[in-house]
């Protein structure tokens, strides 16, 4: 599929040599550098793996009303350890289990499994083996059983999770207008606020299982001291359907904390322990209002070959395009990702109308090499977008090729040939084309990277480059094996992140993990990442085979 090529010829540099081919003065110093990386990234990849061992917690209410999802949780996690295991191989998963009760239920008010590395199957056992009753008034002993949580495990994952189900708030009347034997709050004195700093202390990642709206006073108040707080839909009736919400919810907690904690290893230090801007998410009432700035765009071409993306003198600033342009920014940003802000835009337009754009700027903004990170984001979006080019003519080939081998088969011709492969159902693959402006609004360069507005897109995160896939999709897996595979092995396109259409998917802001780890930012973990968050996660499936992609490890 690619052409053979000689990765050694082509030494890496800092991006800081951006400014001119490779200038001979600095290759003493890239030895240095690159060990630098090199132990940097070292750090960065043990704090990944050790995210990936995983605590998973379910703390549920276990009085009369909760048969139907004691039944549920006991039967889900077969199909949960097996679902885990298909779409994060690499994750592993201790599972444990504490059902509360009420005060009045005496000795079994509480009842516990601690953390077992197994396939489930005791989680099952035990599970399947408690019966739901108690209870009384409405309230529960919900703080008795999430504390029970905390003090009875035996913590020790690099990824904490408790999943609370329930189908009643704790006692107190902060919590609830309704029939309670305790107004004044938990009888043994337990406080939210103690419980919930000792779980936000133990760095334990709470989710939360609705079954009705009697509990929604619960999470407004537990989220004043969490922050905002994923809430699952368990409220089925049908025992099937209501298996399935639990492996969803269940499934969907795992990957999004691990791609949470993983993702503290990438975070700028700078930024870590500052509050965040304050976010609007509308759009301005009236652009008219909003003054407009004057600035110079910067692209890159499009590579027509691997040679170009792996040379360092393609991607000097000798070869950025450049033009005027005239931008209008939201006052405030609307959305934060783990570096960056994004506001709503205008791009100002002479001969037409404007054009809706999303315009992102990097948190610690300030830093005198600011232009080169954007430069470097820049870099990675237009080699994302080459990757993308080639994964979808390759696939217009073999369904042209597919094409042709049913016109055959229709005019009765015998064709066996290893040409025509199975259809492949892979959908397109397209990033949002990127510029960076540079302004002088503030009379000092300030910068911001410009792509378009897609309206009413359901932006998602589907995979990050920490080697964990967070909504999987078989042609965004397939689409980074075949990066890998194009380029032999020289870099993956991942952290794919988007929206998904009917025929395609549209995204933005990847990274590349690529054996030269002296290119493409902090995101980049060299031939180890490689190896630890794409080798050792992906499991091949029918698009990957469709493609004729070689399996990878084979």
């Amino acid at each position: 599929m690619a052409t053979k090529l000689d990765i050694s010829k082509y030494g890496g540099s800092p991006a800081s040599t951006r400014r001119s081919p490779t200038p001979a003065s600095l290759r003493a110093s890239w030895t240095q550098d690159r060990t630098t990386r090199n132990h940097a990234i070292n750090v960065q990849i043990a704090n990944i793996r050790k995210a990936k061992k995983v605590d998973f917690c379910i703390v549920m209410d276990c009085t009369g009303s909760m048969a139907r999802h004691l039944a549920a949780c006991s039967s889900h996690v077969l199909r949960l350890v097996e679902y885990v295991g298909k779409i994060n191989g690499s994750v592993q998963v201790r599972w444990g289990f504490v059902g509360y009760r009420d005060h009045e239920d005496g000795a079994r008010r509480l009842e516990w499994l601690d953390f077992r590395n197994d396939d489930g199957r005791a989680f099952r056992t035990v599970v399947g083996e408690i019966q739901a009753f108690g209870g009384g008034d409405e309230p529960e002993d919900v703080l008795g059983g999430l504390w029970e949580a905390m003090q009875r495990l035996s913590w020790s994952g690099g990824t904490k999770i408790i999943f609370h189900v329930g189908d009643a708030p704790p006692h107190g009347r902060i919590f609830t207008s309704g029939s309670d034997n305790y107004p004044g709050g938990d009888p043994n004195g337990l406080r939210h606020e103690t419980v919930l700093r000792k779980m936000r202390s133990l760095g334990i990642l709470y989710y939360f299982g609705s079954i009705n709206n009697s509990t929604d006073r619960m999470i407004e108040i537990f989220q004043q001291t969490l922050g905002k707080i994923t809430v699952f839909n368990v409220k089925s009736t049908q025992p099937q359907t209501l298996v399935d919400q639990f492996v969803k919810a269940s499934s969907v907690a795992i990957a999004q904390s691990v791609m949470l904690t993983s993702t503290i290893a990438f975070a700028n230090a700078s930024t870590l322990g500052k509050a965040d801007l304050p976010m609007d998410p509308n759009q301005p009432d009236n652009w008219k209002n909003v003054p407009t700035i004057k600035g110079t765009s910067y692209t890159f071409n499009i590579p027509k070959s691997m040679d170009k993306i792996m040379s360092l003198e393609y991607w000097t600033r000798a070869n950025l395009i450049s033009g005027s342009v005239a931008i209008k920014v939201a006052e405030k940003p609307f959305s934060k990702g783990v570096e960056r802000y994004a506001y709503y835009g205008r791009s100002i337009k002479a001969m037409s109308k404007d054009e809706a754009v999303v315009l992102k700027k990097f948190a610690d903004e300030g830093s005198v090499s600011d232009f080169e990170r954007y430069l470097t984001s820049l870099e990675v979006q237009t080699i994302a977008a080459y990757m993308a080019f080639e994964f979808n003519r390759y696939n217009c080939t073999l369904s042209l090729l597919l094409l042709i081998n049913d016109v055959l088969q229709l005019l009765k011709l015998s064709v066996h040939c290893a040409l025509f492969p199975p259809a492949a159902n892979a959908k397109k693959v397209k990033f949002l084309k990127a510029r960076v402006i540079k302004t002088a609004a503030y009379g000092e360069p300030r910068y911001c990277s410009e792509e378009p507005l897609y309206r009413d897109a359901n932006f998602k995160r589907f995979n990050c480059n920490a080697g964990v896939i967070t909504e999987f999709h078989s042609t965004l897996e397939a689409f980074a094996h075949f990066t890998y595979q194009f380029t032999e092995g020289y870099l993956v396109v991942t952290d794919l992140q988007g929206a998904e259409y009917q025929t395609e998917f549209i995204l933005t802001d990847p990274a590349i993990l690529c054996v030269d780890n002296l290119r493409f930012g902090q995101t980049n973990l060299g031939s180890g990442g490689i190896k630890e968050c794409f080798v050792a996660n992906h499991r091949c499936n029918s698009v990957c085979q469709q493609l004729g992609l070689k399996v990878i490890g084979a």
